[in-house]
């Protein structure tokens, strides 16, 4: 019995004679092309009549390459026998062509279809807009305002541009004529160059009895040289040939960087779990920092000012009306009892719109209505009466509202989205612009704040701390009795005892702290909130169908928006709400004392008192300005001795005086924490995030320094104390601003503004191309070297090569760079420790 071989078990029982059959079928064909070949070569003497390859009986035994190799051994290369070399040559095309053809054919089949998926048909076809209308890509609008060839990159279904559409603009006109004259000359030259060589070979025929001279036996040369009085030759425009090759090879590259450009970014997009927030970062949750938290005692003592303003107003009417004096306007409940006529308003201009003005309510929201009152700007809340009823006071002020009791600013950032629900759903920089606006609505009207660092009754009881100390302290100034002054807030255990062990004394620092801690806590906890929310939900980061439209010559436009989002979230903090102005009788005061002493600064602008023990406020609002003024000066005065500002281990003093400045300044110890929760943010959303607020912290700071160098010319450039420290301030505030402005606006920026030069350097070579095309062209009528390039050309074909190639290599290096630079930072974040340790010599 024979040995049985593994092989042919495999190939005759696992696969019977798949391959061989499969072999047979498509080779069976070449055997008699082979033979066919042989033939034709044995016709012009390159193989002998008696040659096995001749014979039929041996058809199948031999190859193509069998058959040219014999061939190739048998021809000898001379004018004898110049047509054995044109059939060889003859024959070596066809079969090239047959290789090219098969090539292609398993292209079209098998790689085409791959591509299609992502290339809209063709890796080299720039893709149509999404959601269809004008192509926007960037490339070609460049290209065709440079170049001005109608057709050409815009139009005939992929118009981007109007103005070409009804011809070309005249630069283009004055362009395309000189590059026709150009091109002109340089035919004239080749032309020129031709006869010359036409009248050489004629002559070393003559001379040598070789036919075309013996410099002709290169075959390339004929076909050079008509390449190259091809490439010459003008079409449209005054463009030759060999710069519309130029101009297809930009186009065709361009849609080549621009396919590449929207792989990568689909590819991310199919690869994220959020496939909506999908962006060339390939970060979805880590592109939003979280800056520290604003200071909110200002806007506590204010709307603590409000309330004692609003209670004088009804403490005084109250006191009138019981001694039977008149009373001055009419009178409601106690504020901020929405019956009382001290309220909240929104006033604008009336230019603006016909609604004036409008009472704010006490419903949970309203943000989205007083946005749309204000025309999506700053909210601005006016806490006064109306005066329209009163003559000597109508018309006075717009909208009839007096600002009886002072003005707050809400600042408005960030109008992406205002309903309720979307700020609910995906917070950010409008999360907490809405929390500021219900936050003044409930520091007036009481009540829990919501997301209060306390809950319930406890929540509520603190809110309303506010309200009774403000009470408190304009009851205790006004001298009223002193069982209503104990009963005011008696519920409030950091206020002074209540009736049964009374003490009059105004509030302590405590309960200013207690009610400012209250509403800090909920400032921090909504930070937080909105924060996380838009880390998980926020879908302004996405690539957006717009940015995908501009094409590969786009690809950096995306990478700003980092800095838009963090810098609109930091503005949305930081800007918490600011007085415009104060209570009337504050505002009226401070303008006397101004002019009685004009150099009166801080809260001594509002002491009805001055230095001289003289009552400055008794003829005010017939006399009793005074008590209102002095019950609203103790209560700035509580709040500034009280040291209620937000204080946290990060703003601690250092110990260090200059950096200890610095900070007072700027504000930079927790400005922004490049570690703890933002240890994971994205390196550029981390130095955007602190460079706005550095900005921030500058401009703030400028106001210092104003103020500082004010004071000096006040007094006749004479404080050399105050003038030294305005210019000590001056130079941080400049350092400040300098490294906020590279951080926030410039190297957000940098990616697209590399990008986007390389672009340009990209249409300069292109540019160059096109006038050196005509050179490249020329280059061909030399008679040295093989092959159709010559020796002069070759560097114009690598030109032409790298005009397309280039586009998606600039891509390339735009994704290396930002991945190269994360990368990096974020290493140096985790090893960072150990540098300083190193640095420090421990």
């Amino acid at each position: 019995m024979s040995k049985i071989n593994a092989k042919s078990v495999v190939s005759y029982v696992v696969m019977p004679g798949i391959i061989p059959r499969a072999k047979d079928l498509f080779a069976s064909g070449f055997s008699w092309i082979a033979l066919l070949i042989a033939i034709i070569y044995s016709m012009v003497r390159l193989l002998p009549e008696n040659h096995a390859y001749l014979q039929p009986e041996n058809r199948g035994k031999f190859h193509i390459r069998h058959v040219i190799a014999a061939a190739a051994d048998n021809l000898v290369i001379s004018k004898k026998n110049w047509d054995q070399v044109i059939i060889f040559i003859a024959i070596m095309t066809g079969v090239v062509i047959l290789i090219t053809q098969i090539v292609l054919m398993i292209a079209a089949f098998i790689i085409e279809p791959v591509f299609a998926q992502g290339f809209n048909g063709s890796m080299f076809m720039t893709p149509a807009p999404k959601g269809g209308g004008t192509s926007t890509d960037i490339a070609f609008l460049l290209l065709d305002r440079v170049f001005g060839v109608p057709n050409f990159f815009c139009g005939a279904g992929n118009s981007c541009t109007d103005v070409l559409a009804g011809g070309r603009w005249p630069m283009h006109i004055g362009l395309h004529e000189m590059l026709r004259f150009y091109s002109t000359g340089i035919l004239i030259i080749a032309a020129l160059i031709v006869i010359y060589y036409v009248v050489v070979l004629v002559a070393e025929t003559a001379t040598s009895g070789t036919p075309f001279g013996k410099r002709f036996k290169n075959i390339w040369i004929p076909i050079r040289l008509v390449v190259g009085l091809a490439l010459l030759i003008p079409l449209n425009y005054g463009l030759n040939s060999a710069q519309y090759i130029t101009l297809y090879a930009a186009k065709v590259g361009s849609g080549m960087a621009t396919n590449g450009w929207h792989r990568f970014n689909n590819t991310l997009k199919d690869q994220s779990k959020d496939k909506d927030r999908a962006n060339p970062s390939g970060e979805t949750k880590t592109l939003l920092g979280l800056p520290a938290e604003p200071d909110i005692s200002p806007v506590t003592q204010f709307m603590s000012l409000v309330h004692g303003c609003a209670y004088a107003e009804w403490k005084t009417n109250r006191e009138r009306n019981g001694a039977g004096g008149p009373l001055k306007y009419p009178k409601g409940t106690q504020p901020p009892n929405g019956g009382f006529y001290i309220k909240p308003y929104l006033v604008k201009n009336p230019l603006i719109g016909t609604a004036t003005k409008q009472e704010v309510s006490n419903n949970p929201n309203g943000y989205e209505e007083a946005l749309t009152f204000y025309d999506k700007g700053p909210i601005i809340i006016v806490f006064g009466r109306d005066v329209s009823a009163i003559e000597s006071k109508k018309g006075k002020y717009p909208g009839d509202i007096e600002p009886t009791c002072g003005k707050i600013k809400i600042g408005i950032t960030d109008v992406s989205y205002t309903s309720e629900r979307d700020i609910n759903t995906f917070g950010g920089a409008p999360a907490i612009q809405q929390f500021y606006y219900i936050l003044i609505k409930q520091m007036w009207f009481g009540g829990a704040v919501a997301n209060a660092s306390t809950t319930g009754k406890a929540a509520k009881s603190n809110a309303n701390l506010l309200i009774d100390l403000s009470h408190r302290y304009v009851e205790y100034n006004i001298q009223g009795a002193e069982s209503l002054v104990c009963q005011i807030g008696c519920t409030q255990d950091l206020l002074p005892s209540c009736p049964t062990n009374c003490e009059t004394s105004p509030p302590g620092a405590a309960a200013l702290s207690a009610a400012s801690n209250h509403y800090q806590g909920a400032l921090n906890t909504k930070i937080k909130e909105a924060w996380v929310a838009y880390n998980k939900e926020g879908v302004q980061i996405k690539f957006t169908d717009e940015i995908y439209n501009r094409g590969w010559a786009g690809a950096g436009i995306w990478y700003n928006t980092i800095s838009q989002i963090n810098g609109g979230f930091v503005s949305a903090i930081t800007e918490i709400p600011t007085k415009i102005e104060y209570p009337l009788i504050m505002e009226e005061l401070g303008k006397r004392k101004r002019a009685a002493d004009p150099n009166v600064q801080g809260r001594e602008q509002y002491n009805p008192t001055t230095n001289e023990g003289r009552n400055i406020a008794q003829d005010l609002e017939d006399g009793d300005g005074e008590k209102k003024a002095r019950a609203l000066y103790d209560i700035l005065s509580g709040w500034e001795n009280s040291g209620t500002s937000s204080s946290t281990e990060e703003n601690l003093p250092t110990g260090n005086v200059i950096i200890d400045t610095i900070n007072v300044i700027l504000g930079t110890q927790g400005l922004f924490s490049m570690r703890g929760d933002n240890a994971d943010i994205h390196p550029l959303a981390q130095l955007s995030t602190l460079g706005k607020g550095l900005v921030n912290a500058a401009i703030l700071g400028m106001t210092n320094s104003t103020a500082l160098s004010f004071l000096d010319g006040l007094t006749g450039g004479q404080g050399n104390l105050s003038q030294a420290s305005s210019s000590f301030i001056g130079i941080i505030i400049f350092i400040g601003l300098n490294a906020g402005i590279i951080l926030y606006y410039i190297l957000p920026l940098l990616p697209f503004i590399y990008f986007f030069f390389a672009v340009g350097i990209w249409l300069k070579g292109l540019f160059e191309a096109m006038v050196g095309v005509p050179l490249w062209a020329l280059a061909h009528l030399r008679l040295d070297r093989e092959g159709l390039p010559g020796n002069a050309a070759e560097s114009g074909y690598f030109l032409i090569l790298e005009t397309m190639i280039r586009p998606i290599l600039i891509v390339f290096g735009l994704i290396a760079s930002t991945v190269i630079f994360t990368a990096q930072v974020r290493a140096l974040n985790f090893i960072w420790d150990l540098v300083v340790d190193n640095v420090g010599g421990y």
